[in-house]
């Protein structure tokens, strides 16, 4: 039955993880759209650069979730675990586990609220309106061709080109970021209270027993 649990685990973390990847691919997706407006001749599929640059977003997003899912199959099977060990330890050990299962929610839930204050203080997104907006109206590169003579030669990859890479990159990064450690705190959040649940319940069903127990002795 342990073992059952352990690959529905699996299957249910996979599926997590699947979805957060389908959401990355079309989040990139509507950046490039968006910016194809404004930058046709770059952002085009027969571009070298731009390819290698949609390959490191998707590497980016595939590693980010094997991380992601690694750490729902561990929060998943220590749930478990503690369903077996209920069946198996006596009370006191099982409450224990719960303690230390809650006191380990609330950690996490402490520290990606954290860093979901810090992800809200560095929001980028009118800094990077701003250097959109120059770069529309080319002021940007008239500035940076004065610095840099025009360009830089790195594969004939432009100061244009780096920038739009960057900003795209980073509203990707701080989008993707949030939303993925937004969906994270509400998971930790529901374990957290699901324990506390399951500690209360399990209290409840020793003083039942107990009360139980006391009526037998009484009679």
């Amino acid at each position: 039955m342990y073992e059952d649990e352990k690959r529905t685990n699996r299957i249910t973390a996979l599926k997590k993880a699947g979805i957060n990847i389908i959401g990355g691919v079309c989040l990139v997706a509507i950046l490039i759209i968006i910016f194809k407006n404004f930058f046709p001749d770059f952002l085009s599929f027969r571009n070298k650069i731009f390819q290698y640059f949609l390959s490191f977003l998707f590497v980016f997003i595939v590693y980010k979730n094997f991380v992601y899912y690694k750490k729902i199959v561990k929060f998943l099977d220590d749930s478990s675990y503690l369903r077996k060990k209920k069946r198996e330890c006596d009370s006191r050990e099982y409450i224990k586990l719960l303690n230390s299962a809650i006191m380990n929610c609330n950690h996490f839930k402490e520290v990606i609220k954290m860093k979901i204050d810090i992800l809200k203080s560095l929001a980028p997104l009118p800094v990077l309106v701003f250097i959109l907006g120059l770069i529309i109206e080319d002021k940007l590169f008239k500035i940076l061709n004065l610095t840099f003579s025009n360009s830089i030669s790195l594969s004939n990859l432009t100061i244009e080109q780096i920038t739009v890479m960057i900003v795209i990159a980073s509203l990707f990064y701080y989008i993707y970021e949030f939303r993925t450690t937004f969906v994270r705190y509400k998971e930790i959040v529901a374990d957290y209270y699901r324990y506390k649940e399951r500690l209360e319940d399990y209290k409840s069903e020793l003083v039942e027993k107990l009360k139980e127990a006391k009526l037998k002795s009484t009679r």
